[in-house]
């Protein structure tokens, strides 16, 4: 799946983006051959819908090419993320998919960010009811001072994957991050593949 992160910008019309990405898709088809081109093009023409707006695409297990919109976990882009969905024609070969979705198998997800990889095996949680959110706890296997940036941007990627993104930044409140310890399973600890099973159960009527 390749991405891209859009820098800040004037706005345009929803339309004139769909116009485009219409009339190019076997130029966007491209993306994993022609990488860097057809990404800066993705960039520089969402750049123009919105400064805010990032995106991710690729090519599905049904042979559907797969345009995800996300507001990279930033709620007050959430709305622009929507409009430019719901602006969206029919497009042969494609869907449109807006913000970051829960994966399949979310248990065979493994990131790899600068020098290290996480997988939901090296996550476990504990959880906290804050009312209308549901606080977190992470325990991480190999944290350290030294990487917990690094250790962040993986876990908050996970999240997207476990609980799709809209869910991350509206369900779940605080987080904090903590080493994993030995006897995770003993002191009460719940594995991180278990997360959203919690999540819907807690906000039943809005599971995904």
């Amino acid at each position: 799946m390749a991405s891209g992160r859009v820098p800040s910008a004037r706005a345009t019309t929803q339309e004139a983006f769909w116009a485009w990405f219409a009339r190019n898709t076997e130029f966007l088809e491209q993306y994993d051959t022609n990488r860097e081109p057809v990404l800066d093009e993705i960039g520089r023409r969402l750049h123009d819908v919105h400064e805010g707006l990032t995106f991710e695409i690729g090519q599905a297990r049904d042979g559907i090419y797969d345009f995800i919109i996300s507001a990279d976990g930033i709620q007050d882009v959430f709305p622009e993320v929507v409009r430019l969905a719901k602006a969206a024609p029919r497009i042969d070969g494609w869907r449109i998919i807006s913000f970051r979705p829960r994966a399949i198998d979310g248990s065979k997800q493994t990131v790899e960010y600068g020098e290290m990889t996480l997988s939901y095996a090296d996550l476990w949680y504990r959880s906290e009811d804050q009312g209308e959110v549901l606080g977190l706890t992470l325990f991480v296997q190999g944290l350290s001072e030294e990487n917990e940036p690094t250790v962040r941007v993986i876990a908050f990627l996970l999240l997207d994957t476990a609980l799709r993104e809209f869910d991350v930044e509206t369900k779940i409140g605080s987080i904090n991050f903590v080493p994993l310890p030995e006897d995770a399973e003993t002191v009460g600890l719940t594995p991180f593949k278990d997360l959203a099973a919690e999540v819907d159960r807690r906000f039943p009527a809005s599971a995904q």
